[in-house]
């Protein structure tokens, strides 16, 4: 069903063998946001000596939100030697943590830090650096996947959380009449900076995955520049490669879109 925000939902469930009727009602977690867009514009996880830094991102979530959990998606195209194998779209998902909110009002601000040590750790840990038949790997847009919890998902939660106490004893939470379990809501988003000119051009793509592919990526100088000295085959996306704070240490990416010429001027 097309779910609307505003909406409180009510459950019904009747159990005739035993003459019950179990009741709930929710209100869903409004989608998050992020208070600045900029913290998407330029991703800077390193400096220009290649020591790592701490990028943040500042999330608010919505109404009805009990807790945020955060992922920062590395988003890459592999392309082969082999003409006849299409290039294949990966990424790699980082968890940011995850954290309860203060209120269900909506409006507080939360940080999650991406950390450059971690961020760099991961990649290597989980692109092997190389496979059969990689030319290259581009780079794409980075983004963010924000899931929120409706605030008694987020009880429930805490409820059944381990116990730190020598009490073991748990209290039960239910938001049903006549029955136990939680009834709740759980929203998802993902937040990415498009490119400009390949939105215009053809916004399905982009909108739906999130890829950036005109070499515009959302990273930083220093940042992309220690994103090709990992060793792991990544191509020179950058429009202008003189604009760099260096020597590039990879080739320039080849043609992935049809129009890249222009886009992208050698």
């Amino acid at each position: 069903p097309n779910l609307k925000q505003d909406y409180t939902y009510k459950l019904k469930i009747v159990n005739s063998k035993l003459g019950k009727e179990i009741t709930s009602e929710t209100k869903l977690a409004n989608n998050p946001s992020l208070s600045n867009l900029s913290q998407m514009g330029k991703i800077k996880v390193a400096n220009s000596n290649g020591s790592s830094l701490t990028h943040t991102f500042s999330i608010q979530p919505s109404l009805n939100s009990g807790r945020v959990k955060l992922y920062f998606i590395f988003n890459y195209t592999e392309h082969y030697t082999d003409t006849n194998i299409t290039p294949i779209q990966k990424h790699v998902r980082i968890s940011l943590g995850e954290q309860k909110t203060t209120s269900n009002d909506g409006g507080e601000i939360l940080s999650f830090s991406l950390e450059g040590k971690d961020f760099f750790d991961a990649l290597k840990g989980n692109i092997p650096v190389t496979v059969p038949n990689l030319k290259s790997r581009s780079i794409s847009n980075g983004m963010l996947e924000i899931i929120v919890a409706g605030t008694a998902l987020s009880t429930y939660i805490t409820v059944n959380e381990p116990s730190t106490s020598v009490n073991q004893n748990k209290p039960e939470f239910t938001n049903l009449t006549n029955g136990l379990g939680v009834f709740s809501s759980r929203t998802t988003k993902l937040l990415y900076t498009p490119s400009l000119a390949f939105s215009l051009t053809n916004p399905t793509i982009e909108n739906s995955f999130g890829f950036d592919t005109d070499g515009q990526v959302n990273y930083d100088d220093n940042t992309l520049k220690a994103l090709l000295t990992l060793g792991l085959e990544f191509c020179n996306p950058r429009n202008n490669n003189p604009s760099l704070p260096f020597a590039p240490p990879a080739p320039r990416c080849e043609d992935i879109v049809t129009n890249w010429s222009s886009i992208n001027p050698e």
